[in-house]
C-alpha cells in the first residue's frame, strides 16, 4: 500500500484502484470550481499561544514594584549608620537597664550585676546598725563610666525596718569591661521587719542611665 499527499490531500492508494479514486476527487473538486462552487478547505489547525490577560499582567507589575521598592529600602538602611543605632539595643544581660527614653541608656552602654560583695539576699541583721552595702558591677558596654551615681528609688518596705543614709553615691570612674565595686550606707531601724530598697544609676541632673533597668539591691531581714 502507499500514499501521497496532492494539493494538500492525502490519500491511500492501492494499486491503480486508490489512484483512481484520489484523481477523481481532484477533478470533482476541479468542476465545482469552474461551476464556481464555493470550496471550503479546512486548513491546518494552529497551535493557539496562551494570551496573558491584561489585568493579571498588571498584578504581576505592581507586585515586582513593591518587592524592588523594599529591597531598596532595606539596603539603603544597611548602609546607614544611623538605622543601626535604633535597632541595636543594650545587652540582654544587662542587669542595670534594658530601656529608656530621653537619650538614655546611652548607644553601646550596659552594666552586669556580678555579685552582691555583702549582705546577700535574705541576710539577717542587727536593729539600729549601719549597713555598708556593696555590689561589684561590670561596665560591659562600650561607654566609659564617669560623673555617675547610685541613687534609691524605691523606699524601704516598712519605714521602720531601715532607710538610705545619703541621697546619691558616686561610682567611681570605670573604663569598659571593667569591674567595679559601688556600695551605699543603710540605717536598720529600731523594730524587726524587710528591709528592701533599690539603687540605680543617675548622672549629675539625677537622669537615670538605665530607666528600664533593674537596678541594685539589698534584701535582708532585720532581727
Amino acid at each position: 500500500m502507499a500514499d501521497f499527499e496532492l494539493f494538500g490531500f492525502r490519500a491511500d492508494c492501492n494499486g491503480s484502484s486508490g489512484v483512481a479514486e484520489s484523481l477523481d476527487g481532484i477533478i470533482a473538486i476541479d468542476l465545482q470550481r469552474a461551476n464556481g462552487d464555493d470550496i471550503r478547505v479546512n486548513p491546518r489547525r494552529r497551535t493557539r499561544r496562551p494570551r496573558i490577560d491584561a489585568g493579571i499582567a498588571s498584578i504581576a507589575a505592581a507586585v515586582i514594584a513593591a518587592i524592588a521598592s523594599v529591597l531598596v529600602a532595606i539596603l539603603s538602611q544597611s548602609d546607614d549608620p544611623s538605622s543601626s543605632a535604633a535597632t541595636t539595643s543594650p545587652s540582654a544581660s544587662s542587669s542595670m537597664g534594658l530601656s529608656g527614653t530621653g537619650g538614655y541608656p546611652l548607644r553601646g552602654d550596659s552594666s552586669d550585676i556580678l555579685l552582691d560583695v555583702t549582705y546577700p539576699d535574705g541576710s539577717e541583721v542587727p536593729r539600729e546598725r549601719t549597713l555598708n552595702k556593696q555590689w561589684e558591677l561590670r561596665n560591659s558596654g562600650k561607654v566609659p563610666w564617669s560623673h555617675r551615681f547610685l541613687a534609691p528609688v524605691i523606699s524601704a518596705t516598712n519605714d521602720e525596718s531601715c532607710h538610705p543614709v545619703d541621697k546619691r553615691y558616686d561610682i567611681p570612674y570605670t573604663a569598659p569591661q571593667q569591674k567595679v565595686v559601688v556600695s551605699a550606707e543603710v540605717v536598720t531601724g529600731s523594730h524587726p521587719g524587710r528591709c528592701h530598697l533599690t539603687w540605680k544609676m543617675i548622672d549629675k541632673a539625677g537622669n537615670y542611665f538605665f530607666p528600664g533597668g533593674k537596678g541594685v539591691e539589698l534584701d535582708v531581714i532585720v532581727k
